[in-house]
């Protein structure tokens, strides 16, 4: 079994569950499916190649990149898989569009929406249930919904169901971002941005906001019927504690809204954020009756035990150095201590100290990974020190100044420096013509040395000094002014400040 396409044409099955019959929504979705099948369409190895290691320095600090397209399935991927599985299926029950009963309650929701002084009545009992996903930034909440939502199609057509025609357009899942001052014009923009470019074929978007002419209640009244015709499964409200910068009338509206597509509307909300939304969404999800209907799920950092021993077992693997070490509960500690369960960090700390030992490239170190080149990342992580200090004590006052201060770590920017940092050794082996080496942002307009003011006075003669030269540009600029020079690539680094003398460490050591 393979993942399903992102757009598919409608192929109907058993779902297994008799509540679920002779629905078309449920009977075109992938079938319910045991962990064991989760874990192996989750799980992304990357082609890695034990010759990979004797590649030159300069190839191997590319393909480290590739570790970040790694994934490995974990407790939060099983737990959102059975959620989501659960609460699409339920969503359609109550919404099948073979109903007459469905589609007087689509009308009953549209005037609801635009008169909200008329009482909605519905035919059919509302089976729709949701639920907030909170976590700390990094801890992969938000790759993880993704993830599992790339279980299902996105879009499937229909065209017959039961030897009758039934020309349908289904949208199993929809990703919206909050605004980031949370106003609900703006996330209904972005709603209808999102539909037309899962359709492909449709602009509701323009149709709708009518160049920004349009009232809020009349596209409200618009979104939920483009919700119900298009049978869309789920909506997923990312970026949610952006809430909490909106103006307090627009966040109550936002808030009261999606209460009333699960409640009364009978479509399936989840909230995705950081811990800074828990205090609106609690305020107002108190009252819906069904938006926890499964419960919150929190995401926790990982902590050491089975499930961290595991990912790091399997990430270990992915070593790009000359000489690979095996897995110790030391270098495993030292991981911890420097991303504290953080996922995202975890992988870019295990990058960056791989990156640390390459470019350092003196005979102590022979290209391994310990736990001193572990601890040094630190330094290329400065602006998290303070909440992984907090993190670390427990200070959970101290923690809350912190909790939006995560930042990705730009891990191509850390390659590129690193490229500019490769000792010349290293720059021996790499041919100039050819090299993937980046120029310097800064890049002159010549390849020689730069004239001082007074170059175009005859110099004096003078026994003692030596002929000032100028050297600037990128790695490969500086080496090619000192080829022209008569000077060695070293020396011409070193004058460009691309590297320091050894005599440095050695007066450190």
């Amino acid at each position: 079994m393979q993942r399903p396409p992102l757009i598919q044409y409608a192929v109907y099955s058993d779902p297994g569950y008799r509540a679920y019959r002779g629905n078309p929504f449920i009977e075109a979705l992938p079938s319910p499916l045991d962990n064991r099948t989760v874990a192996r369409l989750l799980k992304e190895d990357i082609d890695y190649r034990p010759e990979d290691c004797r590649e030159p320095a300069h190839i191997r600090l590319h393909a480290l990149q590739d570790i970040l397209f790694w994934r490995w399935p974990t407790a939060l991927h099983f737990d959102l898989q059975q959620r989501f599985s659960v609460m699409i299926r339920t969503g359609y029950r109550g919404r099948n569009p073979l109903h007459k009963a469905f589609w007087d309650d689509v009308r009953a929701g549209r005037q609801f929406l635009k008169q909200q002084s008329i009482p909605l009545q519905r035919e059919t009992e509302s089976t729709s249930t949701g639920f907030a996903i909170i976590g700390d930034s990094g801890t992969g909440k938000t790759c993880a919904v993704k993830n599992v939502l790339a279980l299902y199609p996105q879009l499937i057509i229909h065209t017959r169901y039961d030897d009758q025609e039934f020309n349908r357009l289904q949208i199993v899942y929809v990703i919206v971002q909050c605004p980031p001052k949370g106003g609900l014009v703006a996330l209904c923009h972005n709603f209808f941005r999102q539909v037309d470019k899962i359709l492909g074929s449709t602009d509701y978007f323009n149709v709708y906001t009518r160049k920004g002419q349009a009232r809020l209640a009349e596209m409200v009244g618009n979104m939920y019927t483009i919700a119900q015709v298009h049978g869309i499964g789920v909506i997923v409200i990312d970026e949610i504690q952006n809430l909490t910068e909106a103006k307090e009338n627009d966040a109550e509206a936002m808030l009261n809204f999606f209460v009333q597509l699960v409640n009364d509307l009978c479509l399936p909300i989840v909230p995705v954020g950081t811990p800074k939304a828990i205090g609106v969404l609690s305020s107002a999800f108190r009252q819906a009756r069904r938006v926890s209907g499964q419960g919150d799920c929190f995401v926790k950092r990982m902590k050491p035990g089975e499930d961290w021993d595991l990912f790091i077992k399997k990430m270990w693997c992915y070593q790009y150095l000359q000489h690979p070490v095996k897995l110790t509960p030391e270098l495993s500690e030292a991981l911890y201590y420097e991303s504290q369960g953080i996922i995202d960090l975890v992988i870019k700390v295990f990058i960056l100290a791989q990156i640390r030992a390459i470019t350092t490239g003196n005979e102590i170190m022979r290209e391994v990974l310990t736990e001193q080149t572990i601890h040094s990342v630190s330094d290329s992580l400065m602006l998290l020190q303070p909440m992984l200090s907090a993190i670390r004590s427990g200070n959970e006052e101290a923690l809350k100044l912190y909790k939006d201060l995560y930042e990705a770590i730009t891990i191509n920017t850390q390659i590129q420096q690193a490229l500019l940092k490769l000792p010349v050794s290293l720059l021996a082996s790499v041919p100039l013509e050819n090299s993937s080496i980046p120029d310097n942002v800064n890049r002159p307009n010549t390849l020689l040395p730069t004239p001082n003011k007074e170059s175009s006075k005859k110099p004096k003669k003078s026994p003692t000094k030596q002929k000032q030269l100028v050297y600037q540009g990128g790695v490969l600029d500086v080496v090619l002014q000192g080829r022209a020079d008569g000077i060695t690539p070293y020396d011409a680094l070193l004058k460009a400040n691309y590297v320091q003398n050894l005599d440095t460490y050695q007066e450190v050591n």
